[in-house]
Parts: structure tokens; sequence; C-alpha cells
């Protein structure tokens, strides 16, 4: 994935989102449907609030029918996911079908050590930490660097309400 292009997936494990692209959260606004579908009955479709339109993910059968290659950030925001589990299937194969790989980043507790959020991001994501070895001092050969800084990530947030 080319540096100029930032993606920030944000989810609501019940909302999602994509940071770098925009800020998103499954329960997110958009009057347009975020994916194509083959079958009508694969992804169920719930009203919430004004004229938002939720869509739950809730098996690999609802991810597989999505068109991923065209997905937007923005419309990443109607999505509310079953599991963790899901919301990282989902961001894994949104990530192979725009051409870059997923780690599993921070996760967020609260204070009766519950998940709160978590967050994916792409293989590039950051640098690789300095940790004041020269090239004198070191045993072995340096591996080459693979994080860029790339901005990619994709951040799944639990609802307290429904656990989604």
């Amino acid at each position: 994935m080319e540096n100029n292009v930032e993606e920030h997936m944000h989810m609501d494990e019940s909302v999602a989102s994509m940071e770098g692209l925009e800020d998103l959260s499954v329960g997110v606004s958009s009057d347009e449907a975020p994916c194509d579908t083959t079958d009508d009955d694969a992804i169920s479709v719930e009203a919430s609030e004004g004229t938002d339109i939720l869509l739950n993910i809730d098996s690999m059968e609802d991810i597989l029918s999505m068109n991923l290659k065209g997905l937007s950030p923005h419309e990443t925001r109607k999505f509310h996911f079953s599991s963790l589990e899901m919301a990282y299937e989902f961001y894994n194969r949104y990530a192979r079908m725009n051409e870059f790989s997923v780690r599993k980043s921070k996760i967020l507790y609260n204070k009766k050590g519950e998940i709160l959020q978590r967050t994916f991001v792409c293989h590039k994501q950051g640098f690789k930490e300095d940790k004041g070895l020269t090239k004198e001092n070191r045993k072995r050969e340096r591996k080459p660097e693979t994080r860029t800084g790339c901005d990619a990530k994709f951040r799944v947030h639990i609802d307290i309400l429904s656990q989604r």
C-alpha cells in the first residue's frame, strides 16, 4: 500500500473505523449500503437513530458476500460485528483485497478487565525500536527494516449495552 493512502477503520464491536483515511465507527452515518451482496439475506439490516442503517456482520458468509475491494472507510462505520474475531477476519480480508497485511495492536480494558477497544494495524505501521546497538557491538547483522510508519488501522469499540 502506498504511503500517501492512509486508512483507518474504526469499529464498535459494534463500531468500525479506518484511521488514516477517516475515523470510522461501526454504527456510522451514511445513506448508502456499504457493500454489494449476492444474497439479500446474507447481512441483516436494522434501522437506528435517524436514517442510519446498521449492518450486522455475524458470520464469514456475511464477510465473503461483500465487495471489499470497492469498500470505502466511511462505509464501514455502519458495520456491527458479532465478535472481535469477526472484526479481525473482516479487516484481514479487506487488507488482502487492498494489498497489505494486518497485525494486532493495542487493547484497552475497563476497570473490570473487560475489553473496551481493540486496534488492528497495517503490518508496516510504526517504526522499529532503536535499542542503542551500533554495527560494531552487534553479534548479528540487523534484519532489513520493514516498518515504514503506515497509518492504516482498524479500531473496534465494544458497545457496552449490546456487547457487539
